[in-house]
């Protein structure tokens, strides 16, 4: 009787619950009340549903894992039929319902990444990202805020490494250019690379420095990999990474060549014709390239390209509007 006044409250208010661990007597008293209409909501394990004939107007499922006694495992195909079967009372219901509803885990939105650590540095509070990590539900997941936090050292060692920051944790040059690129997942290998004066420009027709005798695009792949690699190999060293973790050039280069056809006048349909690319992923980089130049730092390093930069994203976006008045000629043609 002790188990029954337990769930007392829960019955008056037609709601049961039923698992191998309640009593027999319990159990046996709570079937009845389910199945004579007395019970109106019932939580069981899958007992109440396999084994028993217990018939429902509705079958709920909130997750597709049950306990074995040790841990948890995925619910069988055979045992979800046989409990969504359930659902639809013989001469009693005219349909029946089945809902599924898995909740989801409540993950934090708070992330660290590079970019965490540039903003908090251009505000000369790098500490800051530590205090916002423990203000944040990290804090509730104790062990996951201290590995946070040891990603976090291991972030600011890559960025010091590649001079991206200094010993005092504030913005290089070198890092304010990457910064400035974040919209870019590559945004610390464009750093390094502008920052070496690799794409800048060596006459007035031309966008990109290359090689006289190379092909334009084995030349850019070739030096986009020597920058990208020098960051993946500063990530292995402190442990970004994994050993496991093979390296991978992250960019795609037949992006720098369409971008660079484009800007000496070729109208962005007949590029990605000739380089086999989707126009609206094409026009997706035109529009990445424009706000880089738009947002670039006046470093020392940059400030005698202001101009062709500014140049340059008025060419562009010359050619995105043109590329809209193709777009339209063409919708009007099939009308």
């Amino acid at each position: 009787m002790n188990e029954l006044n337990d769930y007392k409250q829960r019955i008056l208010k037609r709601i049961a619950v039923h698992h191998s661990s309640l009593m027999k007597f319990t159990k046996e008293l709570m079937e009845q009340l389910f199945n004579n209409g007395g019970i109106k909501v019932i939580f069981p394990t899958k007992t109440l549903a396999v084994v028993l004939n217990a018939p429902t107007k509705s079958v709920l499922f909130t997750s597709l894992q049950k306990f074995n006694g040790e841990k948890k495992r995925r619910c069988e195909k055979s045992e979800f039929v046989r409990m969504a079967k359930r659902a639809g009372r013989r001469g009693v219901d005219n349909k029946s319902v089945i809902i599924f509803s898995v909740s989801e885990n409540l993950e934090s939105q708070m992330k660290v990444s590079y970019q965490n650590i540039f903003f908090y540095a251009s505000k000369n509070n790098i500490d800051g990202l530590k205090n916002t990590l423990e203000l944040s539900f990290l804090k509730y997941k104790k062990r996951t805020l201290n590995s946070k936090i040891a990603i976090i050292k291991k972030l600011k060692k890559v960025l010091v490494a590649g001079n991206f920051l200094n010993e005092n944790n504030k913005k290089t040059a070198k890092g304010s250019i990457a910064f400035s690129a974040r919209f870019n997942s590559n945004y610390l290998a464009i750093g390094q690379m502008l920052n070496n004066k690799v794409f800048m420009f060596k006459e007035e027709e031309e966008v990109f420095i290359e090689s006289d005798n190379s092909d334009g695009e084995t030349f850019y792949k070739e030096i986009v990999n020597e920058y990208c690699e020098r960051i993946y190999r500063y990530e292995f060293e402190y442990g970004v990474v994994g050993k496991d973790t093979s390296y991978k050039l992250p960019v795609i280069t037949t992006y720098i060549t369409a971008i660079k056809e484009i800007y000496k006048g070729i109208p962005i349909h007949e590029v990605t014709k000739t380089n086999n690319m989707y126009c609206g992923v094409l026009c997706k980089k035109v529009r990445e390239m424009r706000h880089f130049l738009e947002q670039s730092p006046k470093t020392k390093i940059l400030m005698n390209f202001t101009k062709k930069h500014s140049k340059i994203s008025l060419i562009l976006s010359l050619a995105l509007k043109k590329k809209m008045y193709h777009c339209n000629a063409s919708r009007e043609t099939y009308k």
